[in-house]
């Protein structure tokens, strides 16, 4: 009796037991069994047991469910009212949907209950289904129903209208955006399941197509074209390779050959897609249009103990940069699944300004591309061999020639890094090769009076070199330039960066706002132009500048922090580039 009032105190805490009984007292019992599967008498676990008050009695009625442990056991302790004898049934249900049902009355249950059933696939349920517009009539939507186990169905259509039906056809009023309902049962409403989707019915209609090239140069990329019809607003690509993408007309480059199912998937809204449509085509590569070939780098007789290789592709009549690799310590390079055609292979001891010793060269020991037979590969092979050509000796002296090389992006000029640049003589005997910065910037120091050639070397570029004169009344000069676009790199005569006395960039690093400062030496009109890593421009503006000092504020807070270049340019000239850190 003690557990008793400890047990009714705690439900008279809760407010429970009032409600639930309307009475002052309660009394319990215990229920419990096994469940068994009647084919080898083990147990049954998992097993879903329903204990219910049997009674029309508005004030009391008990429902549970339970569920059989591993041992196929399951137990209850139930409530019920104080002398009240209340019918209750205890049932489950076998593999077939039978019911095993066993009937008792309050307060002396028949303990324990046996079921023995057979069982086998659990009866569960699946709500699913999947629609089209129908093109032959307005506003219709074609419903399929994709339910498992499903004898009972219920649609609601959102719109205040339903049906029974197991793949109803509905003709909606209006467009717009319906949730459509579906609820099912199994045969005997053992099992419930439902699925509500929201569609976007209107008489807009898509149906994807596409076409694909080759790079006839090189298989392995691939140009997607869009064909589609219809309202198509999104498009989605499976390339078949694990990669995708959402462009309307995607480019692929593919790592390696094989066979390739590519499918294009169309959609007319978002983010409720009412209508879709596919296609897909097979696309192959075949293994025996790739080849490797390769060769050694040599200094005069022995190979080079680190190099750096560049590999250039012949397209039409340009050349453009494929790949480019290290050469390990005996010299050795090599270039892996290429395609048959022609090539430029150019290598460097190292990739470093100013080396004295060795020069940048191509297969054939040439400096220059424009000397070179390319390579015109058409089997695997190892013996593309390059003997690295070499300087004659520097012209050591106390004068110095400087300059910057940009190139032109979407019309605006960014500088241009990495570039490999000659310091030759009049014939173009080579005495050093330097390497512009990440500015643009290059510097041949320490040179001596004389008339040289500045020459920028970029495979398949062609180059009109810069002369120039250094003498007592010009020791120094500061003022060469180079602008590379499309396939051409031009020297420019004209000398702007005489309009300017200085230029200054401050604070740096900024954090919301930075000044140029611009000193003229005449009026003149230049462009400010401030990119990204990636040649993105960022901000530009057009400033006139006359006799007095020109402050010019960048704004930055929006930009996100990194490196940033701010050019000034007059008269299509890259006067100066600058390095602007922007940090928080």
């Amino acid at each position: 009796m003690k557990n008793f009032r400890q047990l009714l105190i705690v439900f008279v805490f809760l407010g429970i037991f009032a409600s639930a009984f309307q009475a002052s007292f309660a009394q319990h019992f215990v229920l419990y069994g096994f469940v068994l599967n009647s084919q080898n008498g083990n147990p049954v676990a998992g097993q879903r047991i329903i204990i219910k008050s049997d009674t029309n009695e508005q004030y009391y009625n008990f429902v549970d469910t339970l569920t059989t442990n591993f041992e196929g056991y399951f137990i209850d302790t139930i409530f019920y009212p104080y002398d009240h004898y209340t019918p209750f049934e205890v049932f489950t249900h076998d593999c077939f949907g039978i019911m095993h049902l066993y009937k008792f009355s309050a307060p002396i249950p028949q303990n324990p209950y046996y079921f023995t059933i057979c069982t086998g696939m659990p009866m569960t349920c699946f709500a699913n289904y999947s629609y089209t517009l129908n093109p032959a009539v307005s506003l219709a939507v074609d419903f399929n129903n994709l339910s498992f186990n499903a004898d009972d169905y219920f649609w609601d259509f959102g719109d205040q209208t339903f049906s029974n039906q197991k793949n109803p056809v509905k003709v909606y009023s209006n467009p717009g955006t319906y949730a459509v309902k579906l609820k099912i049962h199994d045969q005997f409403h053992l099992c419930e399941d439902s699925i509500v989707k929201y569609i976007n019915v209107s008489n807009v209609y898509c149906n994807a197509g596409f076409t694909y090239s080759h790079n006839p140069y090189n298989p392995l990329e691939v140009q997607f074209t869009d064909q589609s019809t219809g309202g198509v607003n999104y498009y989605y690509w499976d390339f078949g390779d694990g990669t995708g993408s959402a462009l309307r007309n995607p480019f692929k480059q593919y790592n390696i050959p094989g066979n390739y199912k590519v499918k294009l998937t169309v959609y007319d809204s978002q983010p409720v897609f009412n209508t879709s449509d596919s296609a897909d085509a097979l696309i192959s590569f075949v293994q025996s249009d790739y080849l490797n070939f390769g060769g050694q780098v040599f200094d005069g007789l022995f190979p080079v103990n680190y190099g750096y290789s560049e590999l250039y592709r012949k397209e039409g009549s340009v050349f453009v940069f494929e790949a480019s690799t290290t050469a390990n310590e005996n010299g050795v390079y090599y270039y892996f699944k290429k395609f048959k055609g022609n090539y430029l292979v150019r290598a460097h001891d190292v990739f470093v300004s100013g080396s004295t010793q060795n020069l940048p060269g191509y297969y054939g020991n040439k400096l220059f591309w424009q000397d070179v037979d390319p390579i015109n590969l058409t089997q695997s092979s190892f013996g593309f061999d390059i003997t690295l050509p070499s300087t004659i000796e520097y012209p050591a002296g106390f004068s110095s020639i400087e300059g910057f090389i940009s190139k032109k992006v979407n019309g605006n000029l960014v500088p241009a890094a990495n570039i490999t640049l000659f310091l030759l003589t009049t014939d173009k005997q080579p005495y050093t090769v330097i390497y512009s910065d990440s500015e643009g910037h290059f510097s041949f120091p320490a040179v001596e009076y004389g008339t040289y050639l500045v020459y920028p070397e970029i495979p398949g570029i062609w180059t009109t070199p810069y002369t120039v004169v250094l003498d007592e009344n010009k020791p120094n000069v500061k003022n060469v330039f180079f602008i590379l676009e499309n396939s051409t790199v031009a020297s420019v005569d004209e000398t702007p960066e005489t309009c300017f006395e200085s230029i200054q960039l401050y604070p740096n690093p900024a954090t919301t706002e930075a000044t140029l400062l611009l000193i003229p030496s005449r009026q003149s009109v230049s462009r400010i132009v401030v990119t990204d890593l990636s040649s993105r421009i960022i901000y530009q503006a057009e400033e006139k500048v006359n006799n007095q000092q020109h402050k010019i504020a960048i704004p930055l807070e929006s930009w996100e922090p990194g490196t940033y270049f701010v050019s000034v340019i007059s008269q299509d000239v890259l006067i100066k580039s600058l390095k602007l850190i922007k940090i928080n």
